[in-house]
């Protein structure tokens, strides 16, 4: 398990193409934030629908000093201020989790 910041949200599809897809996460670097990867896994309806509007009112430009290369567009990007447990199995060779696991909120910056 680890502790991530978020930094912003991918557009959803299907069942969630009216919230979000998934967290872009990040952790924190000498050089500054570092994109580990997303997680959409362990959010529930409600919960997606409930985190919604609290993400929009921290939309802010790309906290990263190059935007990351995702799988899906960023629905938006957003103050890295919220940091959020997950349970993965490790990382990657390329950096990224793999595997990861909503647990809960932890704290505000």
């Amino acid at each position: 398990m680890g502790q991530f910041v978020i930094c912003g949200l991918t557009d959803g599809e299907s069942k969630r193409a009216n919230t979000f897809g998934s967290l872009i996460l990040a952790r924190e670097t000498d050089g500054g934030l570092a994109y580990v990867g997303n997680v959409g896994s362990g959010l529930t309806e409600e919960m997606l629908q409930i985190l919604l509007p609290v993400f929009e009112g921290l939309k802010h430009g790309c906290p990263f000093p190059q935007a990351p290369k995702l799988q899906r567009e960023p629905k938006f990007w957003v103050k890295p201020f919220l940091w959020y447990e997950v349970r993965y199995l490790e990382y990657g060779s390329d950096g990224k989790l793999r595997f990861p696991i909503f647990r809960r909120f932890v704290s505000a910056c």
